[in-house]
């Protein structure tokens, strides 16, 4: 009987860290896979505009700021593996909050589809992990370009809301969020 309750002991360990194997996979591949795309997608802006198109100076700088988010990224691999644990941690620091969202913007831009980008922001200084905040308005501008209309307008909107609180916001014309999937 000992030996069966080492056993399954062993195989419930062995359970728990295949599960938390597979979900440092999942956010690694989620956390990588973003710039990836943006440069694929600033890539394929560079081989579509002729020398006095304008935009290719977006997509350079785009393709740089990408690459050196990639890097640091990679750099972080450690503490993506403290995901596992919940002990991820931010670095806090003041951020000015336009550079920001004008950052935002470029790389909304640089996203298939026609749309119109704007910014719309109070600049501030905010306290924020410049990464972590990066990398969640990253996700949700991505998503208003997926599901707002070809020519509809995506609006980055920053504003001071009282003492020591920054409101930040991705505005667009698409379909919303089902009010009876928010907070699930």
């Amino acid at each position: 009987r000992h030996e069966l309750d080492e056993r399954d002991a062993m195989v419930r360990e062995l359970a728990r860290y295949v599960s938390r194997e597979e979900t440092f996979r999942a956010v690694v591949h989620h956390e990588l896979s973003t710039p990836v795309a943006t440069i694929r997608a600033y890539a394929h802006v560079l081989g579509h505009v002729d020398a006095e198109d304008g935009r290719w100076r977006d997509a350079l700088a785009g393709l740089i700021a990408e690459a050196a988010r990639l890097h640091e990224l990679i750099g972080r691999i450690d503490e993506l593996r403290a995901l596992e644990s919940a002990d991820l941690r931010c670095t806090l620091r003041p951020v000015r909050a336009l550079p920001l969202l004008q950052d935002l913007a470029r790389y909304t831009r640089a996203l298939p589809g026609p749309h119109h980008v704007e910014v719309r922001a109070d600049d501030v200084r905010i306290l924020a992990d410049p990464v972590r905040i990066g990398q969640a308005l990253r996700s949700v501008a991505t998503n208003a370009v997926r599901y707002s209309p070809d020519g509809g307008r995506i609006t980055m909107i920053g504003e001071v809301a009282g003492d020591d609180r920054y409101h930040l916001a991705v505005v667009d014309e698409g379909i919303g969020i089902d009010p009876d999937a928010v907070g699930t």
